[in-house]
């Protein structure tokens, strides 16, 4: 019985919960706080682990739930998933130890727009990095940031408002 791929990481954990759970049935409610699922998933794994009627719902034997999970542990669906998350967390932690470190100016630091590096241009729906490898780059879009950020008032008067993003 398949759980959904971004909820094959929360089987172990679910696992803990169940068996440290206090009664025999399992509800709807019960899944989406399990596994991290809206109330319609959390209906479609009842009927996925073979939910019962019980008065005007359904429920999982927590045994029966238990013993599912335990062997989807088992599947090559879940070794995948498994695998494929710990190379993406290593993926990340190597990118956060091996970060790019470049040298920038000290005036980089706290530039502003007025007094943005050569080759870098902001104009009403225009911003342009002219620059001759990755190190410049780096440095004049460091720059770039920097100025955002300490004249930010500056920047909107320079491009507009606009509409907002969220």
């Amino acid at each position: 019985m398949p759980a959904p791929p971004r909820g094959l990481l929360a089987v172990p954990d679910a696992v803990r919960q169940l068996e440290r759970l206090d009664r025999d049935l399992v509800t709807r409610r019960d899944l989406e706080r399990l596994f991290g699922v809206s109330r319609a998933r959390a209906a479609q794994l009842m009927r996925t682990f073979g939910a019962e009627l019980a008065g005007p719902s359904r429920v999982l034997r927590r045994a029966d739930l238990l013993r599912q999970l335990k062997k989807l542990r088992g599947r090559a669906a879940y070794r995948h998933e498994e695998q494929r998350r710990t190379r993406v967390v290593a993926e990340f932690r190597r990118a956060r130890l091996t970060g790019i470190r470049v040298a920038v100016p000290a005036e980089s630091i706290e530039a502003r727009l007025a007094g943005l590096p050569e080759g870098v241009t902001v104009e009403a729906g225009r911003i342009e990095v002219r620059f001759a490898g990755a190190r410049e780059a780096v440095v004049k879009l460091f720059a770039l940031a920097q100025a955002l950020t300490g004249d930010y008032e500056r920047f909107e008067d320079l491009v507009g408002k606009g509409e907002s993003l969220g």
